[in-house]
């Protein structure tokens, strides 16, 4: 009898230390996930950031081309160009 309690007490124990390890691994998983996607948004967050900013730089400066004059002027020069390239190709 008292190998059997002692068997039972040790299996008991094996369970509980089980337990506690599956505890502590789903831990590690939970926080390395949340933390690997947080990384990974914040660097997406950055990408987007950069890419309005360059967006917003070239919408400033197509509109100083299209106001001034000579942003006009180049622009209808630009067109001339087009046509007689598509003229000489015909």
């Amino acid at each position: 009898m008292r190998d059997g309690e002692y068997w039972k007490c040790m299996y008991e124990e094996l369970e509980v230390q089980m337990k506690e390890m599956m505890h502590m691994s789903l831990e590690m998983v939970e926080k390395y996930q949340t933390h690997g996607w947080e990384e990974k948004y914040s660097e997406l967050q950055k990408k987007h950031d950069t890419l309005l900013n360059e967006n917003r730089k070239l919408k400033l400066f197509e509109h100083r081309v299209k106001i001034t004059f000579v942003g006009k002027l180049a622009l209808k020069y630009i067109q001339l160009k087009a046509k007689l390239k598509n003229t000489i190709k015909k």
